[in-house]
């Protein structure tokens, strides 16, 4: 098998979305094996009409979302953990009285039983939190402003003040990586690497010796991207929130290119949207503006590999 260089393709349905950024492999059988990111048509899950609704995290077996949601009411401006049924929108409460944080997504546990989150308490000292579902509970876990889970789901990145954290939930202890402090934090799906953005770029730390690579080289100062991992590390979904035109792409990790993509949803803003896979399929959901000024939740099979 012969393998070819990064081809951006870009197709846009008027029935909804179909996105492609792919390489292809040329083998001498049938036809080629075309590596990227094609996503089908869009479903609607459920509707809230409440705002607003920010961070979504899918869990690994795309059955529950979970997001901050703005509790209205609240004496103060507090937001409450909630839990989605991705198929019918049944609601759980994992956590009252939440002041977010920005770039800290409630994230899933690998195993999908636990989310950790992070809040600050008292408006003054951020802390993490882990939420175990079956138990209904959450305990503490240290101060910091963010968390993400290594693959393994024994480990947690921990963002701070003062740096980058490498948290083990067996022991309790916390080893300081590096003193940059990158934001939207995700690990790599072999746990080697913690990618966030830092200075207007995507990075990644490495987990060994905390030295950090620049990934891309954008220019968008001072706007700060979100962004996903696809399942096998080779690229992430960006996307700006909130960003009226549902503005996004893919950067491919190897390379450091992007391809930007505008209106690829038929115009209509999307926002949050959470990636989970294994191989060559995903699924995504996200969340689109309603005319009830609340918000729909959206899925989408995703294809990471496919035959033409």
């Amino acid at each position: 098998m012969t393998q070819r260089g990064i081809i951006p393709v870009l197709l846009v349905s008027l029935s909804g979305v179909a996105l492609i950024f792919a390489g292809c492999d040329t083998s001498t059988g049938g036809g080629e094996t075309v590596q990227g990111f094609r996503v089908g048509e869009p479903e609607l899950l459920f509707s809230i009409q409440q705002t607003p609704i920010l961070d979504t995290d899918l869990s690994p077996d795309g059955s529950t979302i979970a997001c901050y949601h703005y509790d209205e009411e609240a004496d103060e401006p507090y937001y409450q953990l909630r839990l989605y049924d991705a198929a019918t929108g049944e609601l759980e409460v994992a956590a009252e009285n939440v002041w977010i944080i920005d770039h800290a997504r409630p994230r899933f546990s690998p195993d999908g039983s636990r989310v950790v989150y992070a809040e600050l308490f008292g408006f003054t000292t951020p802390q993490v939190y882990l939420y175990d579902i079956a138990a209904d509970s959450s305990d503490f876990v240290m101060e910091g402003s963010e968390a993400a889970w290594d693959p393994a789901g024994d480990r947690l990145a921990i963002r701070r003040d003062e740096g980058l954290y490498l948290h083990d939930l067996a022991s309790g202890e916390a080893d300081f990586l590096c003193p940059e402090v990158p934001i939207g934090l995700e690990f790599s799906p072999d746990g080697g690497w913690i990618y966030g953005f830092l200075n207007g770029q995507v990075v990644r730390a490495d987990v060994t010796d905390g030295s950090i690579e620049e990934i891309s080289d954008f220019d968008l100062e001072p706007v700060e991207l979100e962004f996903e991992l696809l399942p096998d590390g080779s690229a992430a979904l960006l996307w700006l929130p909130g960003y009226p035109d549902g503005f996004a792409g893919l950067l491919d990790i190897s390379t450091g290119e992007v391809e930007w993509i505008e209106d690829q949803f038929d115009g209509i803003s999307f926002t949050w949207p959470a990636l989970v896979g294994d191989g060559d399929d995903g699924y995504l959901v996200f969340q689109r503006s309603n005319t009830q000024d609340g918000r729909d939740y959206y899925g989408v099979e995703v294809e990471f590999a496919w035959t033409e």
